[in-house]
């Protein structure tokens, strides 16, 4: 695995699993994105769709918002580039935490890089 500047992305498409939070996850949410030792202000660009948390099959595409103990593919938007891949490329730059007031909202992997 080779990193170069074009490895340097702001738009990842990420599968993730929303734990116990209050609020629900709509377009616009502002979380702090952290992979690795990065941490980045990032937003929800899109949801794409809900997920069944056995299957993994597509439950809703399009929902207008992610509720806790759900699993969903959302688009983000980073403020600053990190260094990513696939999590099918490198388990270690795919992953990602997804965080909010100190507290862990969401978890997941990178599946795609937009941008």
């Amino acid at each position: 695995l080779s990193l170069s500047l074009s490895s340097a992305h702001h738009e990842p498409r990420a599968q993730i699993i929303v734990f116990d939070c209050e609020l629900p996850i709509l377009p616009g949410s502002k979380f702090t994105f952290h992979q690795q030792q990065t941490a980045q202000p990032c937003r929800v660009l899109k949801l794409i769709s809900t997920l069944d948390r056995a299957t993994g099959e597509i439950l809703k595409r399009a929902p207008r918002c992610v509720t806790r103990n759900s699993n969903a593919v959302v688009e983000l938007q980073l403020d600053g580039a990190v260094c990513a891949e696939t999590f099918r490329e490198s388990r270690d730059l795919g992953r990602l935490l997804l965080r909010a007031n100190g507290k862990t909202i969401a978890a997941g992997i990178i599946v795609e890089i937009l941008n």
